[in-house]
């Protein structure tokens, strides 16, 4: 008859099993851990060399003086293609991409380091806010970096200082916009006045009476249903709308080349720029403002970063808006 194990022998094993798990334990976590600090810092590492490329890319917009800081949202790196659209934290698998930048220091060279976006603030010396920009030629343009869809809603502030054909654009052809919001002064399809086209509704066109005058201050505003031109409503159809070139203001981005030539001149004042998505929440907020090279071009309140004139010449900056 075989004999079993007695309760002393089974203690023993027991006894045993335990304290090679307590002592094999923490090298399996120092383990684990190790491993998942390898993979955070091929994520940091990656981030890193993405915000390297983009300064590298833009040097303009980052000025060699001792103790500058500067912000650079994940976003901004996603939207411009130096990251995925999703960055996510191994640790948890969360998407980190809407609530960490790279706070970037210049002490005789650049120094990277990845913050909570709300930890990374642009002081303000760092910019100035102007009442408004005005451009000095026909050649300036800001690129919003957003290719436009068609549910969210679209609101400029600003002043018509001279005859202009174009307030902002993302053209997929001639004739054929994507998205485009236009204030034509000139006679198309036999109306002149203020304009909205689509790629899917044609071009609508309201009574010339409403253009805007000179030096008439005025909001216009595209939702997903509405054209609205100061307290005048116009309804709209939504339209299948695929735009496939960002935004740029001050004239149309057409096939990707935004257009410069002397038919595209404007001549108006920008106050402000804003976008918000489907849900009301705002996406970008672009107010005239100076960096602290004295340089114009606009701010964006939510990401924290400059738009600067992508063409030829300079802005017009208007008087330093007092808070």
């Amino acid at each position: 008859m075989k004999k079993g194990f007695t309760l002393i022998e089974i203690l023993a094993v027991v006894t045993i099993i335990g304290l090679i798990f307590v002592i094999a334990l923490p090298k399996i976590i120092n383990s684990l851990n190790s491993k998942k600090n390898d993979i955070d810092n091929t994520t940091n590492n990656m981030i890193i060399s993405a915000a390297k490329m983009y300064v590298n890319d833009h040097n303009t917009k980052f000025d060699k003086i001792e103790g500058a800081v500067y912000c650079l949202p994940l976003t901004t790196l996603a939207k411009e293609e130096y990251l995925d659209s999703q960055v996510k934290n191994v640790t948890d698998d969360k998407d980190i991409t809407n609530i960490k930048s790279v706070k970037i220091s210049y002490d005789n060279t650049f120094h990277y380091e990845i913050v909570n976006k709300k930890d990374c603030v642009v002081g303000d010396k760092l910019y100035q806010l102007l009442e408004y920009i005005e451009k000095d030629g026909n050649t300036q343009y800001i690129n919003t970096g957003l290719i436009p869809l068609p549910d969210w809603t679209y609101e400029f502030d600003f002043e018509r200082t001279g005859e202009f054909s174009y307030l902002c654009g993302s053209d997929s052809a001639w004739n054929s916009g994507s998205f485009n919001i236009s204030i034509d002064l000139k006679s198309t399809g036999g109306v002149s006045g203020v304009g909205l086209r689509t790629l899917n509704f044609g071009q609508l066109y309201v009574s010339s009476n409403l253009t805007p005058k000179i030096n008439e201050r005025l909001i216009i505003k595209k939702t997903p249903n509405q054209f609205i031109i100061g307290t005048n409503i116009y309804d709209i159809k939504i339209g299948n709308i695929k735009a496939e070139h960002p935004l740029v203001l001050f004239t149309t981005n057409r096939n990707g080349e935004p257009q410069v030539a002397s038919i595209f001149i404007q001549q108006y004042r920008l106050y402000s720029f804003k976008i918000k998505d489907s849900k009301g929440n705002l996406i970008q907020e672009l107010l005239p403002a100076l960096d602290r090279n004295g340089v114009v071009g606009m701010y964006d309140t939510v990401e924290g970063n400059f738009h600067y004139n992508e063409g030829a010449g300079e802005f017009i900056a208007g008087p330093i808006k007092s808070r």
